[in-house]
């Protein structure tokens, strides 16, 4: 029993150790635990404070405090310790988010429980009570009873003028495709936060992978426009969360937000997102369309005023089916033509909008003459391993690919034609972005260091690929290390 009780404040005894050993103050380590359990619960953060004092004066006696590591900033920025979950979540609340759906589902569901503690319920006025204690509150979370619901939920939701997210992770999103077709069909702006992880089938659902990336560009039979974006680190999450709720409603179309799964549940210090960073766009929406509206009207851009479900003096049709500009049913091959080309011009008008700049990005100079590729959680690895390399008098550079569809080709081809020997780092085992490279720009990229164990490559890895690309000119390399 004793050892029992023990177990349940491990947590708070390990993180008090390295509070203490990086000199971080025992009242410093109380204000979290308030934060963290709230002032509500002071009997919890008492029995916690005690554990934290006991391992702090064990601590005193035997470790060395590195003092170097406390050192004060200058930066008056706010901080917050997250992990990936979390930062998703903060970015969509940020982003103006009225309705998240989910089916539980490793590593996602995290996210959707975080964003349970903003939820949103209507109720009748008449329950004042209640009501007040809701007051503020914003965000509606609704568990499905499987992925296919969950996805055509948040497809309703979107319709209706919602702002409207599900999140999954790959044996989910094999579910929800069906229902991703039918959203590119009818150009529902809708976001899948998509959480990588092992495949195929149940896979290594606890562990990291990035072989989702070609299924999640082309997933749904026929051809729609979708954007694809990943994120690198922590504070991209927040900050891509929100792109992602712009994007879907500005284009209106289905966004897919690629997260490892080693972002996911690992924790980082970011900048406590600022306001002013922070733009909500919500695209074409108009009030009331009328008795002709024309909900898919052709337009140069290839985007259509949009009106909600509910607008008043409005009528709408949606199908799967192909259809004319008001939804009408149609096989007509003239407007079969022009509407696909509609919704696809959305990926044209995307390109032109989204700086390149923002959908690739280069840590280093144009023309070094290694240059590593890499995207999602290969961004801190690489970047890393740039300093060590450069100690060493290698000139490197590294090329994060962010967003995949509309792909920066122009931009991400020059970059590449000016460097001597590029190495694509990834966690998967075809390759999937130098794949996707050379698709977009003709370019093959020659060496490849990959890795499919479930386990986050590292910067020594990094390190050690680019110098047996040098010493030995291997050109695929099968990175192990990792326990």
């Amino acid at each position: 029993m004793y050892k029992r009780q023990v177990q349940r404040f491990l947590n708070t005894a390990v993180l008090a150790a390295i509070a203490y050993v990086i000199n971080i103050p025992l009242e410093v380590f109380r204000g979290a635990l308030e934060s963290y359990f709230g002032l509500r619960r002071p009997q919890v953060i008492q029995q916690n404070e005690l554990v934290a004092r006991i391992v702090y004066d064990y601590a005193k006696d035997r470790f060395k405090v590195f003092k170097s590591l406390a050192k004060p900033t200058n930066s008056r920025d706010k901080m917050v310790l997250v992990n990936g979950n979390e930062a998703v979540a903060i970015g969509k609340i940020l982003g103006g988010l009225t309705m998240q759906t989910y089916y539980p589902i490793t590593p996602a569901a995290d996210e959707s429980f975080f964003l349970e503690g903003f939820e949103l319920i209507e109720i009748d006025p008449e329950f004042k009570e209640e009501a007040e204690i809701l007051k503020g509150a914003g965000i509606l979370v609704f568990q499905t009873e499987d992925e296919l619901a969950a996805i055509n939920m948040a497809i309703g939701a979107a319709l209706t003028g919602a702002r409207a997210a599900t999140a999954t992770s790959g044996p989910g999103f094999s579910l929800m495709v069906e229902g991703l077709g039918f959203a590119g069909m009818n150009e529902v702006p809708v976001v899948v936060t998509y959480y990588m992880r092992g495949g195929p089938s149940t896979g290594l659902p606890t562990r990291d992978s990035q072989s989702d990336l070609l299924f999640s560009l082309f997933a749904g039979h026929g051809e729609f426009p979708k954007i694809v974006i990943a994120s690198g680190d922590h504070e991209e999450l927040v900050y891509d969360a929100v792109k992602a709720l712009n994007w879907a409603e500005k284009y209106q179309l289905p966004v897919i937000h690629l997260v490892d799964k080693n972002l996911a549940n690992s924790w980082s210090l970011i900048n406590v997102p600022k306001p002013d960073n922070i733009k909500i766009e919500r695209g074409k929406v108009i009030e009331r369309g009328g008795w002709d509206y024309k909900r898919f009207k052709f337009t140069e851009d290839g985007i259509s005023p949009r009106a909600f479900i509910g607008s008043p003096e409005t009528v709408m049709w949606y199908t799967g089916d192909e259809h004319d500009e008001k939804g009408h049913i149609t096989e007509d091959p003239e407007i079969r033509y022009k509407m696909y080309m509609k919704r696809l011009k959305k990926l044209e008008t995307a390109d032109k909008e989204i700086g390149e700049k923002e959908r690739a990005v280069l840590y280093g100079e144009e023309g070094s003459e290694i240059l590593i590729v890499g995207w999602g959680s290969v961004k801190g690895a690489a970047v890393d391993a740039l300093e060590v390399l450069r100690r060493e008098g290698l000139d490197v550079s590294f090329l994060q690919l962010k967003v995949f569809s509309p792909f920066p080709r122009e931009y991400v081809k020059r970059i590449l034609e000016k460097s001597r020997i590029i190495i694509s780092i990834e966690n998967n085992y075809l390759g999937q972005a130098a794949k996707l490279v050379r698709m977009e720009t003709g370019i093959e990229i020659p060496y490849l260091a990959l890795k499919w164990t479930g386990r986050p490559i590292t910067e020594t890895e990094v390190v050690r690929s680019v110098k047996r690309v040098l010493e030995t000119g291997e050109k695929i390399i099968h990175l192990v290390d990792g326990e």
